[in-house]
């Protein structure tokens, strides 16, 4: 590999690339280890990049900045040096003087002739030197920020072009690595962020020869330009203690990072002092009633990670406040169709995610952190997820599923997590859609239509109950969810306003609902895969559990008992049939007896499959 990059720019090889050589390299480029050094190399470049635009970023404006301030600087410095020194047209002036004197005094013969000239020894005034020395120390710092700054886009551009040179992965791995522990262990970063510092000190140090020198030419004036100093100065030190109480805060300077280290260095050391105190004099008191230990690990922590790692852990510990106002964000700004629906596919994998979704508590009216999010999303006014997702439903009928899956999760959310107003979060739009996606041709769009419709009713149901027992005089919101449930549950006829609504009533419509959807998804077997069946094993899961069959009207069990003949009566007919069930993926193999196959199968029957067949049996004898 070429040692420098002049050698890599007049296209000059290094001596040691021999045959040999250019072998050994062919050989790392066929290696199996290629695909592995790739994906290093491509998150090293990625972290690279990134760290060159910063600096590069940075370094660009300081160029700019110390440019300017340097001309104004040297315009100043030009008018002032000059005082160092014995002004020649003064020395001209005074010998002129003495001249009229001693001629006027010869002409009246009046006076002895005067003592001839001589010139006093001159002396600087010690304000004028004191200018003269800030605005120097100014521009010498100013210019070199400058050449400093050039000379880290140099570094920087070289680091990038030595890491990208053409080789094998691993060579180019290995060189990276190298040269990004150099960086590290020199301190690159920190020089980058040093040249800023000095170009502030810079213009602190022309402000404090500005009032001097003004003080010298006038006192108002002085005091005017004094004040405003002062102000510029109490507000960046204001930026630069900005972070240390409050890390989000993005007004920073060069300064906060080291001053954040210092605070941290000096409770280290009041820690160790009082320790050692409480220690000496108080021993019992030192593990009893005062925790310093822990808190100097704290404080070691703290000064070892730096600011940053201090943002990044308050940021964690509001992720929940935090995570809410992302996604409110983000839904505020997404107004495409096609961006909203990017957003509601991943709506699943949040509620899935480890992250941000702990082990659910025992108690099931506790809320998580996505919980909270969540519900925040459905229920704020600004943003409102739920209807958002109902009219995206009713405007792409042709590509729903992304958006009915969200709206089952979400669906089986609110049930599991017992939160109310499920109707109001997601209105008539998402109603009306999931009516009509029941009948959609793609067999697991209507599927997981049925299944939303039917986790929805269950909600709905609840929260009759609730008003039932807490608000019975509310006819205005028992009304709505009446609507409401018709609706989901495939009512023809209106609802009748004089309508009885009491515990047998819900009572039998969570009998009614179960019925309804093994009717409805009975027909959907043949075309349905395994992965979307266990949306309904999922959804009969959660149906059942407080199912009472036996409590339920006649009319009701007289549903329930019809629908689920008919599903044991199709099952039977397909496993006859040579089990075309697509969602089972449980096709028998070649050369199997299909009846041994069938009482396999009923053997690995989802449990809730056989819940549900003991509450039929409960009710009436099997063939009834």
């Amino acid at each position: 590999m070429p040692d420098n990059l002049d050698q890599i720019e007049l296209g000059e090889t290094s001596p040691t690339d021999s045959p040999a050589s250019e072998k050994a390299q062919e050989i790392e480029y066929i290696d199996s280890s290629a695909q592995l050094w790739s994906v290093v190399l491509s998150e090293g470049e990625k972290y690279d990049k990134i760290l060159a635009e910063s600096w590069k970023g940075d370094m660009d404006g300081i160029l700019i900045f110390a440019g300017l301030f340097s001309a104004a600087v040297a315009a100043f410095i030009i008018e002032v040096y000059k005082r160092l020194s014995q002004d020649s047209g003064d020395t001209t002036a005074q010998a002129l003087t003495q001249i009229s004197q001693q001629l006027a005094a010869s002409a009246a013969g009046s006076q002895p002739p005067l003592p001839a000239f001589s010139q006093q020894p001159f002396e600087a005034p010690r304000a004028i030197l004191h200018v003269n020395i800030l605005w120097f120390l100014s521009l010498i710092l100013s210019i070199s920020c400058a050449l400093a700054a050039t000379l880290v886009q140099q570094w920087s551009r070289r680091y990038i072009l030595t890491t990208q040179l053409p080789s094998s992965p691993q060579r180019r791995a290995r060189v990276r690595t190298y040269l990004f522990k150099g960086v590290r262990k020199f301190k690159l970063g920190t020089i980058a962020n040093a040249v800023p510092f000095l170009l502030h000190i810079s213009v602190f140090l022309f402000f404090a020869g500005l009032v001097i020198f003004l003080f010298q030419i006038n006192n108002s004036l002085a005091y005017v330009v004094l004040a405003a100093v002062v102000v510029c100065a109490l507000v960046y030190v204001g930026i630069t203690a900005a972070p240390l109480f409050h890390h989000g805060c993005p007004y920073q300077t060069p300064m906060s990072g080291p001053l954040w280290r210092f605070c941290q260095a000096l409770q280290l050391a009041v820690l160790a002092l009082v320790h050692s105190t409480y220690s000496a004099f108080m021993p019992t008191l030192t593990h009893s009633m005062l925790n310093m230990h822990e808190y100097s690990k704290k404080c070691k922590k703290r000064l070892l990670g730096g600011l940053q790692h201090d943002l990044e852990r308050n940021a964690m510990e509001a992720a929940q406040d935090l995570d809410t106002d992302a996604l409110q964000w983000t839904l505020q700004s997404l107004q495409e169709p096609g961006e909203l629906e990017e957003f509601i596919a991943s709506i699943p994998g949040f509620l899935g995610s480890t992250s941000v979704t702990p082990t659910p508590a025992k108690d099931a009216t506790h809320l998580t952190s996505a919980s909270v999010t969540l519900h925040n999303l459905l229920h704020v006014a600004e943003v409102h997820l739920g209807l958002r997702i109902g009219h995206l439903l009713k405007a792409r009928m042709h590509a729903p599923v992304a958006c009915i899956d969200a709206v089952w999760h979400l669906t089986r959310w609110y049930d599991g997590a017992q939160v109310f107003q499920w109707d109001r979060a997601f209105g008539e739009p998402t109603v009306d859609a999931l009516r009509a996606l029941k009948a959609a041709r793609d067999p697991a769009v209507a599927l997981t239509a049925r299944c939303a419709a039917a986790l929805a009713t269950r909600v709905v149901l609840r929260d009759m109950r609730r008003v039932l027992r807490h608000t019975p005089a509310k006819r205005l919101r028992m009304s709505e969810l009446l609507k409401i449930l018709d609706t989901l549950m495939d009512s023809d006829t209106p609802a009748s306003p004089n309508r009885v609504v009491d515990e047998e009533f819900v009572r039998d419509a969570h009998v009614l609902n179960v019925a309804g959807v093994v009717t409805g998804i009975v027909p959907l077997f043949m075309s349905v895969e395994a992965a979307r069946a266990e949306v309904l094993w999922d959804t009969l899961g959660s149906l059942t559990p407080d199912l009472d069959v036996q409590g339920s009207s006649s009319t009701a069990r007289h549903a329930f008992i019809t629908a689920w003949d008919t599903y044991e009566a199709e099952s039977s007919r397909w496993a006859e049939s040579s089990f075309p069930l697509s969602f089972m993926d449980r096709r028998p193999p070649v050369n199997v007896d299909i009846t041994r196959y069938a009482m396999q199968l009923q053997a690995t029957t989802p449990p809730v499959v056989q819940r549900i067949k003991a509450l039929r049996d409960s009710i009436a004898p099997p063939g009834t």
